[in-house]
Parts: C-alpha cells; structure tokens; sequence
C-alpha cells in the first residue's frame, strides 16, 4: 500500500478540487437565484398591469371581459407591451421587437380557481427564439391578480414545430367526429349546458371545454407526445340562421401554445334545443391558409374548404 509523501500531496490536492468544485457550484447557485430575482424585478410593469386591470372592473365583470374579443385585443397589446419592456430589459438590442407575438391563455385548476399565463415569442437578431412566460391567478375578490411565475428560456428557432407538419390530411375530417363524440358522451342531455357556459359568471365550464380539446387534439395521429397546450382565446354567444328561424350558436377560438406557431382552432356550435346540429371547425396555421369542415350531429362530415 502507497504511504508518503506523494500519497499526501494527492490527497491534498483532491481535497483542494472538492472544496473549489463546491464553492463554484455554491457561487453559481447564488448568481443563479440573484438573477432569477432580478428578472423578476424587471418583470415588475406585468404585474403592476393585471394589478391594475384587477381593480378597474368590478368582480362581476371580471372574468367576463376576458372573454370579449375587444377586451382581450386590447389586453394582448398591453400585455405584449409590458412583456416586451420585461424582454428589453433582460435582452437589450439582441431583440428584434418587430417579431414579437402574444398569446394569453385560461385554465381553471383542480380547486376551481381560475388561473392565466401570457406567453410572448421574441426573436433573436442571431436566429434565435426567446421565451418569455408569465403565470398568474385570480387570488380571491379582493386582492385580484398577483403574479405567480416569471421566467425566460431560449431555443434554436428550428427545434418550434409547424403543428400542420404532424397532421396527416385525412385527420381533418375525424377531428368533428372525435370532438363531438367527445363532447356527447358523458352527458348528451344537457351538451348546451356543458359547451354554452354562462360567460357572466366564470371560466370553470368554459376551461372544461379545453380540456376535452387537448384531449382530441393529443389523439390525433403526430401529435402524441409533443409539447402542447391549449388555451381558450375567445368564446361567444350569437345566433344563426333566417330570423324566423334563430338558432343558438357557441363561437369558440382556442390558440395552440408551447412548441407551435401560430396555430389556432376556430369551432361554431349551433344548436336547436339540447341538441347540437352543426359543428363548424376551422384549422388554420403555416402550412395551409385555412381548412373548414362541417359536421353533423353524429360528427359525419357534411362539406370541406
């Protein structure tokens, strides 16, 4: 067994390693947090936004704007401008700001409490994508919106998915049967109740509706595993049809979020009663302009553009 002087000096030295090893990883933790922290700050004019959008309107009107197209217009350009002061600030001149997109989404959690994340994609001067995320939630009545989550991360431009790319075209028309056999198959009595919540009162049936999409969506063929969400970007009330004839339609527009650009599901619901009639989806991103397909109420295709 080796016992001297050489011995000793390796021990030291490996000793004299650890130490410098451990001190590193301490010292970068600590950068890591400060600059954590520091985004944050930077973050500050987001989240004096949704605290004052919080107290502009009352409780009962609340939830309810986020669902008008106008308001949610506005919100996505307050939004992005508050966003984009956040990246400037963390970035400076390597943001192209002209590239900038904003896309909000709800999501109501297993307790009820509605939750929404702003998500905006700036590029790179060097073809590169940053994102930006911001998460926050609807606390209770009095204390409105606070900012939960904050956070940056880059990726190559190339890694984002064309979510066309992994549609096979013949899935077109499966998706209206899938989506209203979904939609039916737990409670075909009372579809309306279900796919028409109340926009007055919450989000909690309306973000239900979300959940059967991603559902749908997921199981379309290409799409398994990848990262994708869902969010509810508009919902309406209208009618249609001749005015002897008026029948109640549900306008929905989900936008496709995570590693998809520009994406988004455009669906119109018309019922008469209980009973769905038609459903009207529109697919529309990169690859193709737009596709349209009409159901009927057994989610057979009737016509495509």
């Amino acid at each position: 067994m080796l016992d001297g002087p050489g011995e000793s000096q390796w021990q030291l030295g490996a000793g004299a390693t650890a130490v410098i090893v451990l001190v590193g990883v301490l010292w970068f933790g600590r950068r890591r947090r400060l600059a954590t922290a520091e985004r944050v700050r930077k973050c500050a004019p987001l989240a004096a936004f949704f605290s004052e959008f919080s107290k502009s309107v009352t409780t009962e009107r609340r939830l309810s704007q986020l669902f008008d197209p106008a308001v949610f217009k506005k919100m996505h350009r307050a939004t992005l401008k508050a966003l984009n002061r956040c990246v400037v600030a963390e970035l400076g001149e390597f943001v192209c700001m002209e590239a900038s997109t904003c896309r909000l989404a709800a999501r109501t959690d297993e307790t009820g409490t509605p939750h929404f994340r702003a998500v905006a994609r700036c590029q790179f001067k060097k073809n590169h994508n940053v994102q930006c995320e911001v998460s926050w939630k609807l606390a209770n009545a009095n204390t409105g919106y606070r900012a939960l989550v904050v956070s940056f991360r880059a990726r190559p431009s190339s890694s984002e998915l064309d979510v066309l790319n992994y549609i096979d075209p013949k899935d077109y028309e499966g998706f209206g049967e899938r989506f209203v056999a979904t939609m039916l198959s737990n409670s075909p009595d009372s579809a309306f109740d279900m796919m028409a919540p109340s926009l007055q009162s919450g989000i909690g049936n309306s973000q239900s509706i979300s959940i059967e999409m991603k559902r749908v969506v997921n199981a379309i063929g290409g799409l398994k595993d990848r990262h994708l969400d869902i969010g509810l970007s508009d919902a309406r009330m209208t009618t249609v049809g001749p005015a002897e004839a008026q029948r109640r339609a549900l306008h929905l527009e989900y936008v496709l979020l995570g590693n998809v650009r520009d994406a988004r599901v455009t669906l119109v619901c018309v019922f008469s009663g209980l009973q769905t009639l038609v459903i009207k989806y529109t697919f529309t991103g990169l690859a193709v302009k737009q596709k349209t397909v009409v159901v009927d109420s057994s989610g057979s295709p009737i016509a495509a553009t």
